[in-house]
């Protein structure tokens, strides 16, 4: 192989391997970041409930939902957020007393921009500090 056909290939790889990082980091900027909390005990209007959340996780629809944050499989998405249908009991003071979450449920409070779709892929927003 002469020099300038070696010369060509090892351009070709690195424009590659630099448009391969560029595109990877674009990608992390489009996916949403999002907030989660864990629906918890709590008191909304002198009574008791088992799982309470903010009202603002709550999607008024037909059927109100939340969207749930899930670890996934995928090397490229490994967290994804998906619909849960939810029943609300009560709601006052900000919360809402829902059925049809599970214990340890991540439920999105905030994303930083529209979560389009079922499943959205996701990143976790990590405090500082926290």
């Amino acid at each position: 192989m002469n020099r300038a056909a070696a010369k060509g290939i090892a351009v070709f790889l690195l424009l590659m391997l630099f448009f391969t990082f560029v595109s990877h980091h674009l990608d992390a900027l489009r996916t949403p970041q999002v907030l989660c909390v864990t629906p918890g005990p709590g008191i909304i209007a002198g009574k008791r409930y088992d799982m309470v959340v903010p009202a603002e996780a709550i999607h008024p629809d037909k059927e109100p939902y939340v969207y749930v944050a899930e670890d996934t499989l995928s090397y490229f998405y490994p967290v994804a957020a998906r619909r849960a249908t939810v029943r609300v009991l009560a709601t006052g003071d900000g919360l809402a007393a829902v059925d049809g979450l599970y214990r340890d449920a991540r439920v999105v409070r905030y994303a930083d921009r529209a979560l389009l779709g079922n499943p959205v892929p996701v990143r976790i927003w990590e405090e500082e500090g926290a």
